[in-house]
Parts: structure tokens; C-alpha cells; sequence
């Protein structure tokens, strides 16, 4: 009985090794390294398994999405831990956030390295604001092609589609809205045409006020903000005015008149993403507390377990038992293990 018991556990710890070994396999097809690289990697991942309540499975996912979107190798681990405590903290897929993450990085020109500040940025707003944190990055992807010809910053663009989704305005809805209004709004700047003058009436500002505005990095969602104040302040002639200047869509115009209504959400979210960083860390500080408990120490110890395993199988290809069949057995199991990673491979 004990020695079937014993045949089993391998049993099990070879079908665990299978699943690290293809886990890690899926992330080195999408990588763009070295060999050296890769091993760092690798390395990497398993220590980080170590830290945080995830599996070097869960984590080589999160990894393989990185470098199927693009991620520089020297930053998936970064990218991978930042992802992975986003998903523990919000209770969000992994792969989900992983993917939305990465295509705003790469809508907006940003590196992976920068994944720690739009993480804060999105957790503190999903925390603090009825938008959930894939509502808002969705809506800071459709429009960040527009924002970076606007010159607003990205966390700008999360607490943007943060406002406009705690009003009920959805990401795609609101996204187009602002998009439109930031195209017409840069090139009115840009041009210095005669609009400028009228957006410089809107909002009460000079437009030499308004172009300097327009150099600095919170400048567009300054003027955003002044004109969502502009359309709750100022009623009907403010409504006519931003037709006027931003066309007669009827979707734009009661996306910015249901925003202006409680305009103060607009620069409650701006205020938000400005120090962010600090919550971050108190909430990751959190979760430590909530991994001592006893259901947390359970996931835990099938993680360390998991972990082990994949170490395992680093080091060695093959198990001794000394004991008839059974040696036979694990013998014949590991020429299937190489097998598998051969036709993986």
C-alpha cells in the first residue's frame, strides 16, 4: 500500500512537471531573447512564485500574453509581478488584465517598465469610483491614440474614463466622446484658428492661456475639465457652444451634459491618479496579511507545491525507485515526459 501511495505521488509530480515544462514552453515561443535571457526569465518567475500567492503556472501565463503583445523580454518580469498583484488585489482575470494592460502600453507608446504606475493608477480608481478597472481600460485604449496627439497623460485618460463611467456613460460611448472633443481640440490649438477664439470664450481663459496650457502634460485634461464646468455652469449657451465647436453628435454632446451635471467626478479622478503609488503599496502590504490566514495558506501550500515541482524538474529528468515495477514504471513515465516536450518543442 505505502509503495502505491509512493507510485502515485510521482505519478502526480510528473504530470505536475509535464504542466510546468509546457507552461514555460508557451512563454519561450512568444519570446524575442537570448537563451541567456530566457534563463533569466525562468529564474525570475520561479522566485517571484515564491513571494506572491501565484503559481509559476499562473505566472508563466501572464508572461506568455506579454510577449505575445509585444513586451520586451527585460520587462515581462516586471510587467508579470505588477499583473499578478493586480489580479489578486481586484479580484480581475489575470489574462484579461494582462491583455488590456499590454494593448495600452502599446497604444500608447509607453514601455513595460511604466506598468507599476498605470496598475496604481488603475486600482486606486477602480477602488474609489463605481467604474470597475477593465471599464476604465478600455475606455483610456480607445481613446489613447487621440490622447497622445492631445498630449494628456495616460493615468489622465484612466481617471477620464473613470468619471464618465461613475455617470453611467460606458467605455465606448464615452470613448468616442472624448476622443472627438480632443481631436477638434488640439488641431483648434494647433492651427490657432478662429474656433480658439470660441473655446477660449467657453472655458473663460485667453487662448494664449489656453496654448500654454496646452504644452504642459496635465494641460488637456485641464481644458477637458474646464469645459465639462463650462457645460454645467453655463446651460444652453454653453450646449450651443460646444456644438458649435465639437459637431451636433448627439451622443457626444449628452455624454459631456451628463458628466457636467456632476462635473466635480471629472476632478475628483484627476486628483486620484496623482499619488497613487504609496496606496498601491499598502494594499499589496494588505494582502500579505490576508495570505497568513488559513484558507490563504491552503492555496499557498498547493502553490509551493506546484513550485517545487517545476524546480524538480530543473534539476533532474528522472526518479529512482528501487523497487521493481515501480522503477520500471517512472522509468517508462519520464520517456514519455521527453516525448512530450519534444513534440511541444
Amino acid at each position: 500500500y505505502a509503495m502505491q501511495e509512493a507510485i502515485q505521488w510521482i505519478g502526480s509530480s510528473i504530470k505536475k512537471a509535464i504542466e510546468y515544462q509546457k507552461a514555460w514552453l508557451n512563454v519561450k515561443k512568444r519570446l524575442d531573447a537570448s537563451k541567456e535571457s530566457a534563463e533569466n526569465l525562468r529564474s525570475e518567475l520561479l522566485g517571484l512564485s515564491e513571494r506572491i500567492s501565484a503559481s509559476f503556472k499562473e505566472l508563466a501565463k501572464i508572461a506568455e500574453t506579454a510577449g505575445q503583445l509585444g513586451i520586451a523580454a527585460d520587462n515581462i518580469a516586471k510587467f508579470t509581478e505588477e499583473i499578478a498583484w493586480f489580479s489578486q488585489i481586484t479580484g480581475r482575470s489575470a489574462d484579461e488584465a494582462a491583455t488590456s494592460f499590454g494593448k495600452l502600453i502599446k497604444a500608447t507608446g509607453w514601455t513595460a517598465e511604466n506598468i507599476d504606475e498605470l496598475v496604481a493608477n488603475a486600482t486606486a480608481l477602480g477602488s474609489n469610483f463605481a467604474a470597475n478597472e477593465q471599464e476604465i481600460l478600455k475606455f483610456a485604449e480607445r481613446i489613447a491614440g487621440t490622447g497622445s496627439i492631445a498630449n494628456i497623460a495616460t493615468k489622465d485618460l484612466l481617471a477620464a474614463g473613470a468619471a464618465f463611467s461613475q455617470v453611467g456613460i460606458a467605455s465606448q460611448r464615452g470613448g468616442t466622446a472624448v476622443s472627438r472633443v480632443l481631436q477638434k481640440m488640439s488641431a483648434d490649438i494647433q492651427e490657432w484658428g478662429s474656433d480658439l477664439e470660441t473655446m477660449a470664450d467657453l472655458v473663460g481663459k485667453s487662448t494664449d492661456e489656453i496654448q500654454k496650457q496646452f504644452e504642459e502634460s496635465w494641460g488637456s485634461a485641464q481644458l477637458l475639465s474646464d469645459i465639462i464646468h463650462a457645460l454645467g455652469e453655463e446651460g444652453i449657451t454653453a450646449k450651443q457652444t460646444f456644438e458649435e465647436l465639437y459637431g451636433s453628435n448627439i451622443r457626444t454632446t449628452k455624454s459631456f451634459l451628463t458628466l457636467s451635471e456632476d462635473a466635480d467626478e471629472f476632478d475628483r479622478a484627476l486628483e486620484r491618479v496623482e499619488d497613487t503609488r504609496e496606496n498601491l503599496i499598502n494594499q499589496k502590504s494588505r494582502l500579505d496579511d490576508i495570505y497568513s490566514s488559513e484558507s490563504a495558506r491552503l492555496k499557498q501550500l498547493n502553490d509551493e507545491y506546484d513550485n517545487l515541482i517545476a524546480k524538480l524538474s530543473e534539476i533532474g529528468k528522472s526518479y529512482a525507485v528501487d523497487v521493481g515495477e515501480g522503477l520500471m514504471w517512472v522509468k517508462t513515465s519520464w520517456e514519455e515526459v521527453e516525448a512530450a516536450q519534444e513534440n511541444t518543442l
